[in-house]
């Protein structure tokens, strides 16, 4: 039996996160290359740092034998005054992803403190928060394309935007962040960048607010 062609790359968070929050610049970056270059994986999940070109960047993964995959873009997309902060932020990451030539990148919402207590239950649902989070994400999805990056839905148990189970909001993002018009499975973002297809995965991706 043949094995399907998948193709991995690293994030490299445990670096990035800290009990100080998000912290990426080009000393975590060197850290985190110097450590993982010997683990075997030779691709690298793209963020430039804020002190760095892409330029820079892409010159010091391949230092370290790395090549550049999709990144990750997350925002609060429910917040309606952060809106136009948020496309621009979409726009430039995109942007860059353009540069380091890649054409996907994953988009999740920011995790939710409320959900991150009682994840992959749908806690406190709210359809007009729903709404607004849709409305967002797509807007940020738009401005992606319109760079020439795809979004592909990454989501989380402790957000606010998905869980999977039977839902009523399953077609929401579908031809706009990875999801296809035929697609059955919610996460087909992520898995469509590992080229591998679920065997019996269907559509219970429910976007619960």
């Amino acid at each position: 039996m043949s094995r399907p062609s998948m193709k991995v790359a690293v994030n490299p968070l445990p670096w990035v996160l800290s009990d100080a929050g998000f912290q990426l610049s080009r000393t975590v970056l060197l850290e985190a290359l110097a450590d993982l270059r010997g683990v075997g994986f030779r691709a690298l999940h793209a963020q430039v740092p804020d002190d760095m070109t892409v330029d820079e960047y892409r010159q010091t993964l391949s230092d370290y034998g790395f090549v550049p995959a999709p990144g990750y873009f997350s925002a609060d997309f429910a917040d309606v005054a952060s809106g136009q902060e948020v496309r621009e932020q979409a726009r430039h990451a995109a942007e860059e992803h353009i540069q380091l030539g890649l054409s996907e990148m994953f988009i999740a919402s920011a995790m939710s403190t409320e959900r991150m207590a009682h994840p992959a239950v749908g806690y406190l649902p709210d359809d007009e928060r729903l709404r607004r989070f849709t409305d967002g994400m797509v807007a940020a999805a738009e401005v992606m394309q319109a760079e020439g990056v795809t979004a592909a839905l990454h989501s989380h148990v402790g957000s606010w935007e998905a869980r999977f189970t039977p839902g009523r909001h399953c077609k929401a993002l579908r031809g706009t962040v990875g999801l296809d018009d035929d697609s059955d499975d919610g996460s087909s973002g992520t898995i469509a960048f590992a080229r591998y297809t679920p065997m019996s995965a269907r559509c219970q991706f429910a976007m619960t607010s």
